[in-house]
């Protein structure tokens, strides 16, 4: 429940981040598509909640590295990716829920998988 609340309060941040600014930026030349930001960015709000709950920052540096690795991309393309498509407040607000919509459903996933809060007989009866 308490992760729940984190990602609702990063997505929230997020959005209201992206509605406190009037600023259009100029579509980049190497602007990442829609479908690969999406996945960085809810790459990075996970690496965000790893963050706070263990902020070891060489850990952090580490897979935020891996993170843009395994997309090919550098810092500064996601960066002014980010900015650009962060100055779309009503599209960034629906990229921002549909991140959030992912985070709830692996949340959900762990929950159904963990076997402390769902334990499963460790002996099977046979009858």
């Amino acid at each position: 429940m308490w992760l729940k609340s984190w990602l609702g309060i990063i997505a929230l941040s997020f959005a209201l981040q992206g509605c406190s600014k009037t600023t259009t930026f100029e579509r980049p030349k190497n602007l990442l598509t829609e479908d690969v930001y999406m996945d960085v960015f809810y790459e990075m709000q996970l690496l965000k909640v790893l963050q706070f709950y263990h902020p070891a920052q060489d850990t952090v540096d580490s897979l935020n590295n891996l993170i843009l690795d395994k997309y090919q991309i550098d810092g500064e393309d996601f960066l002014t990716s980010h900015r650009y498509y962060q100055s779309q407040v009503a599209e960034q607000v629906d990229r921002v829920d549909r991140v959030l919509e992912r985070l709830q459903a692996e949340v959900r996933r762990f929950n159904e998988t963990d076997s402390l809060r769902n334990p499963q007989p460790s002996i099977k009866v046979i009858e």
